[in-house]
């Protein structure tokens, strides 16, 4: 699959005491919802910077489809637009201006405005003061700003942040439709795993500079499999006996959990259809963890 970033062997120290990024490789398909994820700190904003060209590398190891960055500053960012870190708007002047002074700046046509305002939902408040607006409608015309010159892709670093629960929602919905109806490529960061797994097709996870993981969903879903089933049972000295020597594969016990190896959720599943057909009464199972213990243990030192 043709790559819209990349990245080879990426490293930056802001002294030489410490990389902030270190031997980062990056690979973002075209076409793809690519979450950059990682705990604050980890060095996100620090990665979208360079690729933006915001930070300087004299290493030749960035490339955005297939061009290097290094050799085609500016013109490479012809079709793309980044949003990052936190949005400068006219606060004075409503969204329809804030676009036009900004189409202007750019020589962009401005007659895809209204258009452009429609897509971030902000059409019904395209005359009020940006002043006026929630966080996240802030959030919105920051990306509407994004979108005027129609690029093939989006850089947005962290747009969920600070946003309440309606409005990190409507982030998500949106990002998803310019994906899917309007065929760009979005690279976004976050923190928050829940909101990733929810909105990207892809997922980088970096920790204190280094890529711990990167690959699509179901790949990190796979990764992050539990491979113990707990069965947690009623009156387990009544059925332990039982239980070991029925079961036709290694058990062990933990208090009154049936501790079992499994490799997918089936496995978990088959197990306790043979339990309840013994009449052995599993009142909890716990398949241990999963995606979000797994994301935590990973970044916690």
């Amino acid at each position: 699959m043709p790559l819209a970033i990349e990245t080879k062997h990426l490293s930056y120290c802001f002294n030489k005491k410490r990389k902030v990024i270190d031997d980062l490789s990056l690979q973002v398909p075209e076409g793809s919802i690519y979450g950059f994820l990682g705990p604050n700190g980890a060095g996100k904003t620090t990665t979208m910077r360079l690729l933006t060209s915001l930070l300087k590398t004299e290493e030749d190891n960035i490339f955005l489809y297939g061009k290097s960055l290094l050799k085609n500053i500016p013109y490479i960012f012809q079709n793309v637009s980044a949003l990052i870190e936190t949005p400068s708007l006219y606060l004075h002047l409503s969204a329809t201006e804030n676009l036009k002074v900004v189409a202007t700046l750019r020589g962009i046509e401005k007659a895809a405005i209204p258009n452009i305002l429609a897509m971030v939902n902000l059409d019904k408040h395209a005359s009020r003061k940006v002043k006026e607006y929630s966080l996240g409608m802030k959030q919105r015309l920051a990306l509407a700003i994004a979108l005027l010159p129609n690029p093939d892709m989006l850089m947005l670093d962290e747009p969920a942040n600070g946003l309440d629960p309606h409005g990190i929602i409507e982030m998500r919905e949106l990002l998803i439709r310019l994906n899917k109806e309007e065929g760009k490529t979005i690279f976004v960061s976050s923190h928050i795993l829940s909101e990733v797994e929810k909105t990207c097709t892809h997922i980088g996870i970096i920790h204190k500079g280094h890529l711990q993981f990167q690959g699509s969903i179901d790949e990190l879903r796979r990764t992050a499999e539990s491979k113990k089933a707990f069965f947690v049972i009623d009156n387990v000295e009544e059925w332990r006996n039982t239980i070991n020597e029925r079961i036709d594969q290694p058990v062990a016990w933990d208090n009154s959990h049936l501790v079992v190896d499994v490799r997918s959720r089936q496995d978990v599943v088959a197990m306790n259809t043979k339990l309840v057909n013994m009449g052995v009464p599993v009142i909890n199972i716990n398949s241990g963890g999963g995606l979000e213990e797994w994301f935590l243990n990973m970044t916690k030192n």
